[in-house]
């Protein structure tokens, strides 16, 4: 399943029963992947429902953005569909695809919402930035790094700061991370 945070609840949605250790050889789900959910209050321990997505996902990338006029809105990434899940309507809204060649992580940033590559081994993917108001993608200059994986972004003010681990074989007493930092 899927976990967000949103002040004092958790989020929780989506999943599926398929259970495969690391490295065993199964067969496939026998069942689909599940659209509903549940939000628990951490203060007081209580559960209530939440609102089904409108396709059931196993695992997805998530964001929090803080829209000043709706409030904070959960973003979900499953396979290439972005939804948002609305909290404080308890409604899901389907968003469309992610353009060809954008990475499929997601990060709030105080400019949008910001999808980028989490590995470039297989050809470069674009890191994008979702124009809030009208719902457009815009692609981000090409970062500095050289050829990378198990990249992640995090957001810090003006700057979009992304640390990847360097593709090759790395030196035995060096074990490297490197990083970049953009400048909105």
């Amino acid at each position: 399943a899927n976990v967000v945070a949103v002040g004092s609840d958790a989020y929780v949605f989506g999943g599926s029963e398929f259970l495969c250790p690391p490295g065993a050889d199964c067969a496939g789900p026998s069942t689909p992947p599940f659209a509903d959910g549940a939000v628990l209050n951490i203060e007081t321990g209580s559960w209530r429902p939440m609102s089904d997505a409108p396709f059931g996902f196993s695992s997805a990338s998530t964001a929090v953005v803080d829209d000043l006029v709706s409030g904070e809105q959960i973003y979900v990434l499953a396979g290439r569909r972005l939804l948002r899940y609305a909290p404080a309507d308890d409604t899901w809204s389907r968003l469309g695809q992610l353009p060809a060649r954008v990475g499929s992580s997601l990060v709030a940033t105080d400019h949008g919402l910001v999808a980028f590559a989490g590995s470039d081994e297989n050809g470069t993917a674009l890191d994008a930035v979702r124009d809030p108001v009208d719902g457009t993608w815009t692609t981000l200059p090409d970062d500095p790094l050289p050829a990378s994986y198990d990249r992640f972004a995090v957001a810090d003010g003006d700057r979009l700061l992304v640390f990847a681990s360097p593709v090759g074989e790395p030196d035995e007493e060096v074990r490297a991370k490197v990083a970049a930092a953009y400048d909105w």
